[in-house]
């Protein structure tokens, strides 16, 4: 099984706060896949723009791809500038998509609904070995 971490894209905070936060509380240490970045709304384009530097950022401070679940629009549109992403999509059907989330639950922590999702490889088991040894070559 391999392991990775998450972050939820917040409209709301700083991108600095949030690499800061991203950093402080995963470490040198995100797993044995690339992390990945949640977002879960519309965002206008100078949304858009913050979430490409917060890419960006997470990018360059572990040296690695990332994943971003998202929609097809917001993907597009990060993808122009931050040709290391991939998608994860909650669709089945993408065919531009990565990793797809084949179940979703939800569980309360502190107060907070927190989603739990199942990410699966969406290829062949040779792709899938090739992605793992790009990912561990960073």
């Amino acid at each position: 099984m391999q392991i990775g971490v998450y972050h939820v894209f917040s409209t709301q905070s700083k991108i600095k706060s949030q690499l800061l936060n991203f950093t402080r509380e995963v470490g040198p240490n995100y797993g044995s896949i690339p992390p990945m970045v949640f977002v879960n709304s519309n965002l206008n384009n100078l949304q858009k723009d913050q979430l490409s530097k917060f890419v960006y950022m997470i990018h360059r401070y572990y040296n690695t791809n990332l994943v971003i679940n998202c929609n097809n629009d917001i993907f597009n549109y990060l993808h122009k500038k931050n040709p290391y992403i991939s998608l994860l999509s909650n669709n089945l059907n993408d065919s531009k998509a990565t990793f797809v989330s084949i179940d979703n639950h939800s569980i309360n922590l502190d107060g907070s609904n927190i989603s739990l999702n199942q990410v699966a490889f969406n290829g062949k088991n040779t792709d899938w070995e090739r992605y793992l040894l790009k990912s561990r070559n960073r």
